[in-house]
């Protein structure tokens, strides 16, 4: 059983590995983190597969579970505009290149992505193909953030509106 966990408070993640009966097997991290991140592990460290439900619950930890890791053939036969550098888009999968904010592509940002790629398909067909980035630029640019970032407020405004929307004809 693998997990990630991230934070608004560092940067990268902490992968953690857990034996069957739900003790912890190993921890990696994957980048340097800060004094305050390290104090904060120190006190609070999951040695218990259980311990991830509350620090999920009670602090602003993601706990996102790596069910496999996704190879670069996997996206990039998804990716439904194969023009550009393959070589470059590898490079930036593979994390050998940082992306635009200086992060190197992770295995939660790999998740997210096959996530999005899915969503690009039918966003951009037919004629609108011409405008989607190139599988390079979807990398570097970190667009899966963006997109997932956006979408749900979007969703979030026009659930509102219609929710004024009723009231008002209730009031009819």
């Amino acid at each position: 059983m693998h997990y990630a966990l991230t934070s608004p408070k560092w940067e990268g993640e902490i992968r953690l590995e857990y034996f069957d009966n739900g003790i912890l097997k190993q921890a990696q991290f994957t980048e340097v983190i800060d004094v305050k991140a390290a104090m904060f592990m120190a006190t609070h460290f999951p040695l218990q597969i259980n311990l991830l439900t509350w620090l999920q619950e009670n602090t602003q930890v993601k706990v996102i579970e790596i069910l496999a890791t996704v190879s670069f053939t996997e996206f990039w036969e998804a990716y439904n505009k194969k023009l550009g550098s393959k070589e470059l888009a590898r490079q930036y999968w593979e994390g050998e290149k940082r992306t635009l904010n200086k992060r190197p592509v992770n295995d939660t940002d790999r998740m997210a992505i096959m996530r999005m790629v899915k969503r690009f398909e039918s966003k951009y067909k037919g004629e609108k193909k011409d405008y989607q980035p190139l599988a390079s630029s979807f990398l570097h640019q970190r667009y899966w953030e963006s997109e997932s970032e956006n979408t749900p407020k979007k969703n979030e405004a026009a659930s509102n509106a219609a929710i004024e929307l009723m009231n008002k004809w209730k009031m009819k």
